[in-house]
């Protein structure tokens, strides 16, 4: 089967989830508010099921938290290629913390497979979290769920409790 004739299964999908409160205009990004809202509301079902699923996903708890920054997408038209980033924000709870009250590497890299807080990791590490790719999928036409293969995190600094921007 080719990508262009499961193009509508898997994109009427995404399109049918139900809308999450979220304002689209507070949301960074070059894409419209249309993606803005559907890209929200995918995250929304990935990371907590919207209430659609029979088994909430893994990182449930934690995935409330984020709050949306910015979707954005870019076409590099000489090397015929383009980038994703979906920026996420979340403020570190004991919840979240290891003994020494920084983020634990543990509920970062959960995180990490589906979001990228702003400022704690590179660019382009940002742009491998499944959120980018379904970003970049919808943005290009084809379907950006999937398996992660790999994950690099570059720390910079400890992300301390009661910080959201990190």
């Amino acid at each position: 089967m080719t990508v262009a004739s499961k193009t509508p299964e898997w994109l009427a999908w995404q399109n049918s989830l139900p809308a999450v409160l979220v304002d689209v205009q507070q949301i960074q990004g070059n894409v419209s508010e249309e993606e803005k809202q559907i890209n929200a509301n995918i995250f929304a079902y990935f990371c907590t099921g919207s209430g659609l699923t029979k088994f909430p996903p893994f990182n449930t708890k934690i995935s409330r938290g984020f709050r949306v920054v910015g979707f954005s997408v870019w076409e590099d038209t000489e090397k015929g290629s383009a980038e994703g980033e979906a920026v996420f924000e979340i403020e570190v709870t004991k919840e979240m913390s290891n003994v020494y009250g920084t983020l634990h590497g543990g509920c970062a890299a959960v995180s990490y497979f589906s979001v990228a807080p702003p400022g704690s990791c590179r660019r382009a590490a940002c742009r491998t979290t499944v959120a980018a790719m379904v970003l970049l999928g919808r943005a290009k036409g084809f379907d950006g769920t999937g398996v992660s293969i790999t994950m690099n995190i570059h720390w910079h600094h400890a992300a301390p409790l009661y910080v959201s921007s990190f």
